[in-house]
């Protein structure tokens, strides 16, 4: 369970986690969480394609679908939507064996998703910086990362534009002792940027990597576009390394449950 100290009084009450997420588009990185009871991650303006569904009925009310999927045990995800006949009193459930990683969602401003955490093979962790990160321990591409955390409803690969986010980077490649560990950090034409637009050249982040003695290596290769961070061989130093995308690498997601800017 996870250890933020502003999340155990709000989410640990209830004894399991969920998230609320509120978005427009099926990998929008834009939310708004609320803690609610059950294991299960929620996303509005998106639903289940009736053609991923092994069940479809029409229902008077959204809490009768959660109930068919939690004692169908064999549903991993569901979604409401309207129903099809136009009639206002009815929606229609959906039901799904397969969580968001192995579906393509269908835009629906008045469908709702919802799937359980433990369709998502990796752990999540609440962080000093109210964020959740999803750390696979598995490796990826560069591309293929990216679309992996975006494939998950509002989550995306990993950025880190503060002070103490820069902090947490320092340690999450400590903790997790891998060798390259990627993130959503790419050479722009006037530098680097994060994969939000921010700039990274003489931003915070920048000036405490420095300041902790992290080496930043930029090639002249065009080819080398994302960046890394990487342990010496010895682990008692640091190097923030461009590199090239189709390159394996390991790699860190992140949620916003409390809907922090982020």
């Amino acid at each position: 369970m996870y250890t933020s100290k502003k999340m155990i009084p709000k989410y640990m009450a209830y004894g399991l986690f969920i998230s609320l997420l509120k978005i427009n588009l099926v990998t929008s990185r834009e939310m708004d969480l609320r803690p609610l009871h059950g294991n299960v991650f929620k996303a509005d303006g998106v639903a289940l394609q009736p053609d991923d569904a092994y069940h479809k009925i029409a229902t008077m009310n959204k809490c009768s679908c959660k109930w068919m999927c939690f004692t169908s045990g064999r549903c991993a995800s569901w979604s409401v939507s309207p129903e099809p006949s136009g009639n206002p009193h009815l929606w229609e459930c959906r039901l799904s064996t397969l969580g968001p990683l192995n579906l393509t969602l269908s835009t629906d401003t008045q469908g709702t998703y919802y799937f359980f955490k433990d369709t998502v093979p990796a752990k999540y962790k609440a962080r000093k910086d109210d964020l959740l990160y999803l750390e696979p321990d598995f490796k990826l591409d560069w591309t293929s990362a990216k679309a992996w955390c975006e494939k998950l409803p509002g989550h995306r690969l990993a950025i880190f534009k503060t002070r103490t986010q820069g902090n947490l980077l320092i340690h999450i490649q400590k903790a997790l002792n891998v060798g390259r560990l990627t993130f959503d950090l790419q050479q722009v034409s006037n530098g680097k940027a994060w994969g939000d637009g921010t700039p990274y050249d003489g931003s915070d982040t920048d000036k405490h990597l420095e300041a902790q003695g992290v080496k930043v290596y930029d090639s002249t290769d065009p080819i080398n576009d994302i960046y890394y961070l990487a342990l010496s061989v010895d682990q008692n130093e640091l190097y923030l390394w461009d590199g090239q995308k189709d390159y394996p690498y390991w790699f860190i997601c992140q949620a916003n449950p409390l809907g922090i800017d982020w």
